[in-house]
């Protein structure tokens, strides 16, 4: 709700010793930076981001309104939030989560689907959630895990912090020094890839690399980054035109239930399952020849138009989401958000957002660091008073929030 950067683990010497140019700090601090800016500029730029702020401008004020019709947008802002990460129910530990891995095993992998839950505890048929199940290679289950809008955010965040770790061995003079620093990279990837609690946030990499194959860690991120890239991006339009697998014959026990569930999530513009569809029609369709053209790959082996027909008819889509709202009593830093949003996108930052490290001191929302912050470094977007006051809006609104929840419970309507 604040469109604010968080930067919990620096302090504010340690931003300044950065942009100064500390070789050391920039490689700790550069990273995490670029990583959070593409969180923000998926949130601003892409059709997914756009439609989400428009809902929770227009959810925030809906709530003070006191007008009761328009709750509604209120209960949808709240179900959309969800269905990014899905909740804790549908995220599984299995008994194998803590067994050890041998350097560069792999795990085993399978998908399967499930059904949303209404207020009354019953299975929603035409909500399916699909799932990535990680097995250990001498047997039991590690995790099962939704394969949501928050997979794709993160691992486009992860590949732009990925691309920046690599863009500053670059400028390491000593070669022994970049070797290791690079080989630091990569071992804490493989660490992060396969920490069984993270793959909530990793299990776009694993499907990418799994299905897609790939010579290392870094480039099935970097297609699991693309592909991601245009799932977010996709138009309404194109959901129903998109190609589904082949079940007939395969080893799933009930095809027709299967399609039926395909259909369904397409319908509900599941960006998630759309990236599964994506990488699973690429693998059928004879895999992947050129990761640098993994987009355009995906969309024919899916029956969808090149990527230029797509990112036309997604622009037009963006423009008329930002105009649905004007903010409401928000409209001042709705204005301020979505200026934000449009600067990056004329600069190219939404599909890499690695290139503020370019532009610094860049144009960036106040940063909240260890001491609490806000702080400003560069030119900020808005003033630290108009954050403060901002941040006290939101708590105000998300007070306010929790008292509707608490009043909705568990009712339903006696008929």
């Amino acid at each position: 709700m604040t469109q604010s950067l968080r930067l919990d683990g620096f302090a504010d010497e340690d931003v300044k010793a950065a942009l100064r140019g500390d070789a050391l700090t920039s490689r700790t601090v550069f990273p995490v930076l670029v990583h959070e800016c593409q969180h923000m500029v998926d949130h601003l730029c892409t059709l997914f981001g756009r439609k989400l702020l428009a809902q929770t401008y227009d959810g925030m004020d809906a709530r003070l309104s006191g007008n009761h019709n328009r709750f509604a947008s209120v209960a949808d802002l709240f179900r959309t939030i969800r269905e990014i990460h899905r909740n804790d129910y549908f995220f599984e530990l299995g008994e194998a989560a803590d067994k050890p891995r041998r350097p560069g095993e792999r795990w085993i992998y399978d998908f399967s689907t499930g059904l949303q839950l209404d207020v009354e505890g019953r299975e929603l048929p035409d909500q399916p959630v699909f799932f990535v199940r990680f097995f250990h290679p001498d047997g039991g289950r590690i995790a099962r895990v939704p394969m949501s809008v928050a997979a794709l955010l993160e691992a486009r965040a992860m590949a732009a912090e990925v691309r920046t770790q690599m863009r500053l061995s670059a400028g390491i003079a000593d070669e022994f020094e970049k070797k290791m620093y690079v080989g630091e990279v990569a071992s804490g990837l493989d660490q992060i890839l396969y920490e069984p609690y993270f793959v909530k946030y990793t299990v776009a990499a694993h499907t990418a690399a799994n299905l897609l194959g790939g010579r290392n860690l870094v480039d099935a991120l970097e297609v699991a980054a693309r592909l991601s890239s245009i799932c977010l991006m996709m138009p309404s339009e194109f959901f129903d035109r998109v190609k589904v697998p082949e079940y007939r014959g395969s080893r799933t026990e009930d095809p027709e239930e299967a399609v039926r569930r395909c259909r369904a999530a397409l319908r509900r513009r599941d960006r998630g399952y759309l990236f599964l569809l994506l990488v699973t029609n690429l693998a059928q369709s004879g895999g992947l020849s050129n990761p640098l053209n993994v987009v355009a790959e995906a969309l024919g082996a899916s029956a969808l138009p090149a990527e230029g027909e797509v990112m036309a008819a997604c622009g037009r889509e963006l423009v008329d989401v930002t105009r649905s709202t004007a903010g409401g009593r928000f409209a001042e830093q709705y204005t301020r958000v979505l200026a934000l949003g449009d600067a990056c996108l004329v600069d190219g930052g939404a599909m890499d957002a690695g290139g503020v490290l370019t532009r610094l001191p860049a144009t960036l929302p106040p940063l909240v660091l260890r001491q609490g912050g806000p702080y400003c470094h560069g030119t900020p977007a808005w003033s630290i008073e108009a954050h403060e006051n901002w941040s006290s809006a939101c708590e105000l609104v998300t007070e306010k929030f929790r008292e509707f929840f608490d009043a909705c419970g568990l009712y339903r309507t006696i008929t």
